[in-house]
């Protein structure tokens, strides 16, 4: 704790009206990569739940880095052959300054340290203090200013993307809350960067990319990186009580219908519900977390079971556990980046036809790739029903170009962007036609405004449709349940085993190697 953090003041001398919150002390477990106890960690929180809007404090909102943000900066550094480090700031928090104090009672352990009486006396806080409904924000805007004082420049595409300098003087720092990700072409750069840092904030720097955000990066001799998620997978597993469970070869079985949302009257008649609902919920964010990070091939399973978080049934929780199963199977599955020839920006969009047997609504994949490698991927049933499956397929085009236009003009901002365009493949001929024809046939005089994104896009020369085989659309996987041998195939693809598909009319399937 800094000795500034804090001061002692008789109760008399708060300003009336303000709020004298409770303090707590919260213990926390820190791990390193590999699952192992690392350090246990004291925090002294400030009772932000007794704060009020407007006097205690006003804007509240602490951006952190997308994850499609640092995928990308991570395929870039292995298409250059860019150095990675990383590094935190101890006591982040503490660090930033108050623009005007906060009250808090003097905590037990506080009162034994300082020897003071609780009653007599409370602490007038000077410095960000954990709890603070400000606090996150604090800390962002101190780091902010900090950067944009050492001539960084920040992304407005994702506001907690840095960068500055060019050729073997660039630099792109990433933020996530107090861990900071700097990635470039020279060592130099990089510590001289890192030594600045140290001068004005208690930062750690590491001496490479291992662990961040619970996934461990895993770096092979020729200078590819693994993604990879064991250690949270083993976690996971453990706190569903699954870890000796059989393994599955797909997250759902072909032909997987799940039934409509519990009713009422489903609630009130069965045995335990709030255990129920309270297992299903806790199984389906431990698996949306790990999809969201590294693996794509959860996508369409996510986003189907997330349907019925407030009412689920038991067909759903054994859905969940079946995807549960998949997972133990493939627990040492990792994404991997590898410099390639590929051009920069390759997309991949797909549609269902009423997917989803309650509704009519189609389900919509699609998945990103620059240089070869995934940096964002997306299943959702669409929040329209199409008449056709051609429709479907243009309001998951238009979905999707809206992803490719961010990628593009994100490159652009951080000055490494090399082509013009973004290609996307798409697996339907009349839809391809359709989108040429400005969508101008009587069949689709009826899709909403929305969904002529995708023309803007395309006569901007943002967007490139591109025709593929249907039995080489990655994106398939992300709209319905497919076969095992097909499933496994186009899994290959996205997770680096073979090359992506881009040949036009070929039909044959990717095989594994």
């Amino acid at each position: 704790m800094r000795p500034d953090t804090f001061e002692v003041i008789e109760r008399s001398q708060v300003p009336s009206g303000r709020v004298i919150a409770p303090s707590r002390t919260v213990y926390k477990i820190k791990y390193d990569e590999h699952g192992n106890i690392l350090k246990y960690k004291t925090r002294i929180n400030y009772g932000g739940h007794k704060q009020k809007k407007g006097v205690d404090f006003t804007r509240i909102f602490a951006p952190t880095v997308r994850s499609t943000s640092f995928r990308c900066a991570l395929s870039l550094s292995v298409q250059n052959k860019w150095k990675r480090r990383s590094g935190d700031f101890a006591q982040a928090f503490l660090q930033g300054e108050l623009t005007a104090p906060v009250y808090m009672e003097v905590g037990p352990e506080i009162a034994y340290a300082m020897g003071v009486h609780p009653g007599e006396c409370v602490l007038r806080v000077k410095r960000n203090l954990y709890g603070l409904h400000q606090a996150p924000r604090v800390w962002f805007l101190t780091l902010r200013r900090y950067l944009l004082s050492r001539g960084f420049a920040s992304s407005r595409k994702d506001p907690c993307v840095f960068f500055r300098g060019s050729g073997s003087q660039y630099l792109l720092i990433l933020i996530y809350v107090d861990d900071l990700t700097a990635f470039g072409p020279s060592d130099q750069e990089l510590e001289a960067f890192f030594g600045e840092l140290q001068q004005s904030f208690k930062f750690t720097p590491e001496k490479s990319l291992t662990f961040y955000k619970q996934v461990r990066y895993v770096e092979s001799p020729n200078g590819d990186i693994s993604v990879v998620h064991t250690s949270y997978v083993d976690r996971m597993l453990r706190e569903f009580g699954m870890q000796d469970c059989n393994p599955a070869p797909t997250p759902l079985m072909v032909g997987t219908k799940l039934p409509p949302a519990a009713d009422d009257e489903y609630k009130q008649t069965h045995g335990d519900y709030l255990r129920l609902q309270h297992e299903y919920q806790t199984g389906v964010g431990l698996i949306i977390y790990l999809m969201t990070e590294s693996r794509p091939d959860l996508a369409h399973a996510c986003g189907q079971l997330a349907r019925y978080m407030t009412a689920p049934r038991d067909q759903h929780l054994s859905s969940l556990k079946r995807v549960f199963r998949y997972i133990k199977g493939t627990r040492e599955l990792a994404l991997k980046f590898s410099s390639t020839t590929e051009s920069q920006v390759v997309g991949y969009a797909d549609a269902s036809h009423q997917a989803c047997p309650h509704t009519g609504k189609g389900i919509a994949g699609w998945i990103f790739f620059l240089h070869g490698n995934p940096v964002c991927w997306a299943s959702f049933t669409m929040k329209d029903v199409g008449i056709s499956s051609t429709e479907n397929e243009i309001m998951a085009l238009s979905e999707a170009s809206r992803t490719a236009r961010y990628l593009k003009y994100w490159l652009k901002e951080v000055k490494c962007l090399k082509g013009s365009y973004v290609e996307i493949m798409e697996d339907s001929s009349p839809t391809i036609r359709a989108v040429h024809n400005d969508l101008s046939s009587i069949k689709h005089r009826h899709l909403k405004l929305r969904y002529y994104f995708i023309l803007q896009s395309c006569e901007d020369t943002d967007v490139v449709l591109r025709k593929i085989s249907t039995n080489k659309q990655v994106a398939d996987m992300l709209t319905k349940q497919l076969a095992i041998g097909q499933f496994r195939a186009l899994r290959s693809v996205v997770f680096g085993v073979i090359p992506l598909p881009r040949d036009q009319g070929d039909d044959g399937v990717p095989q594994l190697v």
